[in-house]
């Protein structure tokens, strides 16, 4: 059956009509070469902080657990070099917050764990196997993707959107993954879809990206004979892409102050998310790197790389940086959840996205630790 564009259910009001400087947008992903050191903050997501699993001296290969906890809200941490355990000591991050980190000497070598697909024969499996792969969501807000994704049986959930608004200035991460990694994102779709058992998809494009749109699509129209799959297109304003915009916006839904999607019926997932859950399924590897927008006005080789460090971004980018710039990126750790740098030439420019608002990260964690305790109560 053919699978049509829709319109939006309902219009946000408000918004920013920012000018869309996508400069990017045209640019392949690249990678860099990796840097001599990593430092790997256990405190990658959204609610409760890894502890290391690894000490001073131990050799570790790309994909190994180098951080977990038992807590429910939280993601563990893999290796993204191999090679020695240096440190184990605290870091600050770019939010100001401390966090113990593990540090690792590359050995140059890019050995990896023997990985294998993981097993998945029901729902259960499927949000252990989520949780394994620390797949936090990749949009910006890092909150662990396998919470997400384990409703409780007494919310009904009835639609998957996909989030592919990207609805900030410069970034072009999900523009591009939309374009290259595209039957990644459906499988990905497909997988949620069916292990969810929702009824409705709709995945969310901002109309300024028309090329991400036709080939979203046209696959739709390829893959999903049962015609479940929508795609819409959404007026390009900030901040479209939050995630309970998006929620209105898709199914014509608000969702109360201090509730969840889950509570009127929806999943939002980012769109790179969706990719990585189906290269996952089909390989067993763990995050360990993800893309990012690199762009401004002092950067010369602007566009979308797999980085480790904040210093080796700029750096590879040809980024205009005055000493004590340089010097604070130094220490400034790489983190899954940072999907661009931005750098301008008056001074100005930040390093990474402003972050989420805290308060509001903290009550949604409390919402799903007090979800979960009374799971288990029960």
């Amino acid at each position: 059956m053919h699978s049509e564009i829709i319109k939006p259910k309902k219009k946000v009001r408000g918004g920013v009509m920012v000018s869309h400087e996508k400069n990017t947008k045209d640019m392949p992903v690249k990678r860099i070469p990796a840097p001599e050191t990593v430092t790997l903050p256990m405190r990658q997501h959204i609610g409760a902080p890894c502890v290391p699993t690894v000490k001073v001296g131990d050799t570790v290969k790309i994909g190994q657990v180098v951080g977990d906890t038992d807590q429910y809200v939280s993601a563990p941490v893999h290796a993204s070099v191999s090679g020695k355990v240096t440190a184990v000591k605290e870091v600050k991050l770019a939010s100001g917050l401390v966090s113990q980190a593990v540090i690792i000497e590359n050995d140059g070598e890019n050995a990896m764990l023997d990985f294998e697909p993981p097993k998945i024969d029901s729902k259960e499996d499927f949000i252990k196997a989520v949780r394994a792969s620390g797949l936090v969501g990749l949009g910006g807000a890092g909150f662990p993707t396998h919470v997400k994704l384990n409703v409780p049986a007494d919310k009904p959930v009835d639609t998957l959107i996909i989030n592919a608004a990207e609805c900030e200035p410069y970034i072009t991460v999900d523009y591009r993954e939309c374009l290259d990694n595209s039957w990644d994102v459906f499988n990905g779709v497909h997988l949620v879809k069916d292990m969810l058992g929702v009824k409705h998809v709709v995945i969310a494009v901002e109309d300024n990206k028309p090329d991400a749109i036709k080939i979203l699509e046209r696959i739709a129209e390829k893959q999903d004979d049962k015609d479940i799959v929508k795609v819409m297109p959404l007026k390009s304003k900030y901040p479209q892409g939050a995630e309970k915009m998006m929620v209105l916006s898709a199914t014509g839904r608000k969702v109360p102050p201090g509730k969840l999607p889950a509570d009127v019926g929806c999943v939002v997932l980012n769109v790179a998310s969706a990719a990585f859950i189906s290269r996952y399924c089909k390989s067993g590897k763990p995050l360990v790197s993800r893309s990012l927008t690199v762009d401004g006005s002092a950067i010369e080789n602007g566009g979308k790389r797999l980085f480790e460090t904040v210093l080796e971004m700029a750096r590879f980018a040809n980024a205009k940086l005055d000493g004590l710039y340089l010097k604070s990126l130094r220490r400034l750790p790489g983190r899954t959840r940072k999907n661009c740098l931005r750098r301008a030439d008056d001074g100005d420019g930040d390093c990474g996205h402003a972050p989420p608002d805290f308060k509001e990260q903290q009550r949604d964690f409390g919402v799903y630790q007090e979800r979960y305790e009374r799971q288990k109560g029960n």
